[in-house]
């Protein structure tokens, strides 16, 4: 490791970035070295400009993608060349909005039902049962899952955030059997390595295959299980805020994008197209004025009889 790597590194680790962004950040500016071919901190703005294109031209990347080598060098270069401020021309991208992958209440049944692997089917009924996010699955322990008040901890979640949420009874039944026939020492959900966690591709695995075994013709990720979560709780009258402190989300509009996806709350929605006319004219005598409204009078002049006064 060069010392330029390593002070990078450190300096990260001081902005108290998460691991995962600061291996994201540090794959970034390796991918840069190799294409500059010697060190980075005597870049140009030329070439930033060239190899900034080169991620969007040559390569193609997702603008999620390409944001993230933004942020990385963006951050490398306020480390290493304060005094330039070099990346200023460049912002973050608007990204596109997807609506999430949701399954059908039957899809998330059939999956559970068809896994025959113990370990597998609680890991799939704990992730869509309390929805918690992929990392946060793989760093439970046994300590995280209280019986006694129906809840899953979730320590260290994003944003570095303690919260609770709700465990199901089938999911409670479903990981005592897990645990008596694995006996988990410390972590939930142990990898190869007996008392390690489980790896976070091998639970992408894990919930792919058993998509494919419930015979869906797509893969399913661990993700979709949480945005069934959400988007089914909605679906069952849970209010908005309710589900933004299961899901550890900061802000609301976060939430928000499940009531795009809710066919329950679209099904009770009635096209005016099919709307009888006569039933609409009613509905609008019904409402009248609206409340608060003052009707005009006429600006008439006093007149008596026989002529204007």
């Amino acid at each position: 490791m060069t010392p330029l790597r390593a002070r990078f590194i450190a300096h990260l680790e001081l902005k108290g970035y998460a691991a995962k962004t600061l291996r994201n950040y540090l794959q970034c500016i390796i991918q840069f070295t190799r294409w500059l071919k010697r060190s980075p901190d005597t870049l140009t703005k030329g070439e930033l400009h060239r190899y900034l294109l080169y991620l969007k031209r040559g390569r193609k990347l997702a603008v999620r993608t390409l944001n993230i080598h933004i942020y990385s060098l963006k951050c490398f270069c306020e480390f290493v060349l304060p005094e330039t401020d070099i990346m200023a021309p460049y912002r973050r991208l608007k990204e596109p909005k997807y609506n999430p992958d949701v399954l059908s209440r039957e899809e998330i049944r059939m999956i559970i039902d068809t896994e025959q692997n113990l370990k597998y089917k609680a890991i799939i009924a704990l992730i869509y049962s309390s929805g918690v996010r992929l990392a946060e699955c793989a760093a439970l322990t046994i300590h995280d899952i209280d019986s006694n008040r129906m809840v899953v901890r979730v320590r260290g979640g994003k944003g570095a955030k303690d919260r609770q949420s709700i465990l199901s009874q089938r999911t409670l039944d479903i990981l005592r059997d897990y645990w008596k026939q694995f006996r988990p020492r410390n972590a939930l959900f142990e990898g190869n390595i007996p008392g390690k966690p489980i790896h976070t591709r091998s639970i992408q695995e894990i919930v792919a295959i058993a998509g494919y075994k419930a015979g869906l013709r797509r893969r399913i990720a661990p993700h979709a299980l949480r945005h069934s979560f959400a988007t089914h709780l909605l679906e069952d009258g849970v209010s908005l805020q309710v589900i933004q402190r299961l899901l550890g989300h900061e802000r609301l509009d976060t939430t928000n994008i499940y009531t795009h996806v809710s066919t329950d709350m679209l099904a009770n929605v009635k096209s005016p197209l099919d709307t009888p006319v006569e039933k609409s004219r009613r509905k609008c005598k019904k409402r009248g004025r609206p409340k608060g409204s003052v009707r005009r009078k006429k600006n008439r002049k006093s007149t008596k009889k026989g002529g204007r006064k």
